[in-house]
């Protein structure tokens, strides 16, 4: 641009006249110390404080949403239980078993036939889940050291089976039957194998896995025995305290559940109104973007960014200009570079300054508007 459009496009201060102006300014008892550098809520602040914002409601969002699917729902009950197996022992090629507390003959034996009962009952109804299965173990040990097992095999009778319910009891009624002439052929094998007199036992055992521990009833009955003494391990509790964990949620894990949604809501919605508002911002551009952007291109080469804002400590006169083309004026004039301090998206400073005096420019994006309706 020269000099000759330059002149037709704006008024030039002479001397004089800019002289008079600081007059002016001195004279008004409103003074203004320098100091542009001013907290505003800009583009970029904006964007920040908002995903900001947006990441600790979702944040906040998972965190009562794990409190609500981890936390436990204690439900205390008091219980009796009772675990209790019957035997009844059948000899070979006989049609009828013979039944407890009989004198029995080991070598005349086939099978034995285990009953296993479990029962709990409970002061409250519940939903509890629990497991079972049953398991026959040999083991053959020095009849001096029974502790000391030398050979053990564990056989599987009953697979696990899994047991939910809703109810003031749990019960299981099962039974089995064990050839017992083939674990007394083992251990005689076994005996004639290590030169030895190795005795026996055969172990029937109901395992109950619950939540709060494994519990087992055995039926032992011994190998290579002729008096053939069975003996068992029972179980027998009353008024026991319990601690259940409940699968349903209560209130507690309600509550924490309907805030988890409403905080997931509300980021899910700030995230597209942030959405929106970025596409909208950089899909068009106003007037005074139109005119910022033509003015920083155009005279980038007198202009100086003041990205961190602008002050100087000395207290100054402030002449505030009409247009940029005027404050370019006093450029031309002066000398000095012009000053661009950007305050937010729709607003920002041109100043220029000498050793007593501030001229400034406030550009404004609702000048713009106003033109535009005119």
């Amino acid at each position: 641009m020269n000099e000759e459009n330059k002149e037709e496009k704006f008024k030039f201060y002479t001397t004089e006249e800019l002289e008079r102006m600081e007059e002016d300014a001195k004279e008004n008892p409103k003074k203004e110390k320098s100091s542009f550098h001013k907290k505003h809520f800009g583009f970029e602040l904006r964007i920040f404080v908002f995903s900001l914002l947006i990441l600790s409601l979702f944040g906040t969002s998972f965190y009562y949403l794990w409190k609500a699917i981890s936390m436990a729902n204690i439900q205390k009950v008091t219980y009796d239980e009772i675990g209790r197996v019957g035997f009844r022992i059948c000899e070979k090629e006989a049609e009828d078993c013979l039944g407890e507390n009989i004198q029995y003959d080991s070598g005349k034996i086939g099978s034995v036939i285990a009953n296993f009962t479990y029962f709990v009952k409970l002061d409250a109804s519940i939903s509890y889940e629990f497991d079972y299965y049953i398991t026959s173990t040999m083991k053959f040990y020095h009849p001096k050291n029974r502790d000391s097992v030398l050979y053990s095999q564990e056989a599987l009778l009953v697979e696990k089976t899994n047991v939910s319910d809703t109810r003031a009891y749990m019960n299981i009624d099962k039974t089995v039957e064990v050839d017992y002439e083939s674990y007394e052929r083992r251990i005689e094998e076994y005996n004639e194998k290590n030169e030895g007199e190795y005795e026996g036992e055969m172990d029937i055992t109901l395992h109950i896995e619950q939540e709060n521990g494994t519990k087992e009833v055995t039926l032992i009955v011994p190998l290579r025995d002729s008096s053939l003494q069975v003996n068992k391990i029972e179980l027998e509790n009353r008024n026991k305290k319990w601690d259940f964990q409940m699968n349903a949620w209560n209130e507690q894990n309600i509550l924490y559940g309907i805030i988890s949604v409403i905080l997931l809501l509300s980021a899910l919605l700030l995230l597209f109104e942030l959405t929106k508002f970025v596409l909208s911002t950089m899909a068009k551009q106003s007037p005074y973007q139109k005119k910022l952007n033509e003015i920083l291109e155009e005279y980038d080469r007198i202009i100086v960014i003041a990205r961190d804002g602008y002050q100087t400590n000395t207290e100054k006169s402030l002449v505030k200009m009409n247009s940029f083309e005027e404050l370019l004026n006093v450029h031309l004039l002066l000398k000095k570079p012009i000053i661009y301090t950007k305050i937010n998206k729709i607003k920002c400073d041109f100043i220029v300054e000498d050793s007593t005096t501030i001229y400034r420019y406030v550009m404004k994006e609702v000048d713009f508007e106003e033109q535009k309706k005119k």
